[in-house]
């Protein structure tokens, strides 16, 4: 039997995907596409157990419905304050955010963009008692970037007078 070259081809990529793999992912393989009609290949379907599974944190949407039931004043309160927080009334910049965090307590927020630090923000809100809330609330109304920068400024002021 005389092998061209396009046979000796194909039986070289047959031994190296037989090695590769196993013989029976190959015949599975050589059967899929043998039972698609008009040529068609279907990719191989994936196990979904095989994906990894991520964590779902609560929405801040679900964090805030999810206090309805239970501290409806709450529930209200923190409404309000994403409202203001998603119009940009109230710390308008991440940088403000930040700083009201750092104000209020938060050890640390995570998040780069604004929409993160939102989140984190209000995932640490709904935790708070509604007085404190409320009074956390009302300090948020005054920073603004120049208050900011006016606190660095007395910071930095100490930090030389104390040199």
């Amino acid at each position: 039997m005389n092998l061209n070259s396009d046979d000796i081809f194909l039986e070289k990529v047959l031994k190296t995907l037989i090695d590769r793999f196993n013989i029976d992912s190959v015949q599975n393989a050589f059967d899929q596409l043998k039972n698609t009609s008009n040529n068609e290949v279907s990719p191989p379907q994936k196990d979904k157990k095989d994906k990894p599974k991520r964590v779902k944190r609560n929405s801040v949407l679900e964090i805030i419905d999810s206090l309805k039931e239970s501290d409806i004043n709450k529930h209200n309160t923190l409404t309000d304050f994403y409202k203001k927080l998603k119009s940009n009334m109230v710390l308008r910049e991440a940088e403000d955010i930040r700083y009201f965090s750092h104000i209020i307590g938060m050890k640390e927020i995570s998040g780069k963009s604004r929409n993160e630090l939102v989140s984190s923000l209000i995932r640490f809100l709904s935790t708070i008692n509604l007085s404190e809330l409320i009074e956390m609330i009302k300090k948020s109304e005054n920073i603004s970037s120049n208050q900011r920068q006016s606190g660095f400024g007395i910071l930095t002021d100490r930090l030389l007078r104390d040199n």
